[in-house]
């Protein structure tokens, strides 16, 4: 992408599914986490996006009006399974070298809120989580991915993961950003593979 962000992703997506008619798309990276629903050097694939930024500002409040783009039921089944696999941190994080987490934590599935901001402070990330009972993380692109797939007249099927490299507070830190991208682009290779092998091609 040119640059982070909502706009460049959906534009970028759109793009490239319209000029190279892609059999999937994917997206690797990371975001932010919810404390209370996402942990340090964590993996997730989404389950579901939405954009947390929509809505209408009123004389005295923004009232949310938050779209969203869940990822097609027979994709997500088979990256449940693919997440569920047998050592698979050990396999992602093989050949990596660099600041690895505290503690390890099995991947999962989950709910990207996406907005054009990067966010360092608590309280806001507060204000966005109550959008979402149940969000996991937060990042700048994932919502522009998947929507872009949906409005195409080709409807790709769409596989986003991202590692959670910090939880958008003062404390944001870029220490695990390069095994944060690892570990999402290794992740998104193996379902890649499993994708076009399940499709005997």
């Amino acid at each position: 992408l040119p640059q982070m962000g909502l706009v460049n992703a959906a534009v970028t997506a759109a793009q490239c599914i319209d000029r190279f008619a892609p059999s999937i798309v994917g997206m690797s990276g990371i975001c932010a986490g919810f404390k209370d629903r996402a942990s340090m050097g964590q993996l997730f694939i989404s389950s579901m996006a939405y954009e947390y930024q929509s809505g209408k500002w009123s004389s005295d409040r923004f009232l949310n009006e938050p779209y969203q783009v869940p990822t097609d039921p027979m994709t997500l089944a088979s990256l449940k399974a693919l997440k569920n696999g047998e050592g698979l941190v050990s396999k992602l994080e093989q050949g990596f070298s660099g600041t690895r987490p505290k503690e390890r934590h099995q991947p999962d599935v989950g709910i990207f809120a996406s907005g054009s901001a990067v966010i360092a402070d608590s309280k806001y990330m507060t204000r966005i989580e109550s959008i979402h009972r149940k969000v996991n993380c937060l990042d700048m692109e994932v919502f522009g991915i998947q929507r872009a797939a949906e409005l195409s007249p080709l409807k790709p099927p769409c596989i986003c993961a991202k590692t959670v490299v910090d939880l958008g507070d003062k404390k944001k830190g870029d220490q695990l950003h390069a095994y944060g991208s690892y570990i999402s682009a290794q992740f998104l290779i193996l379902a890649l593979e499993d994708f076009f092998q399940r499709r005997g091609s």
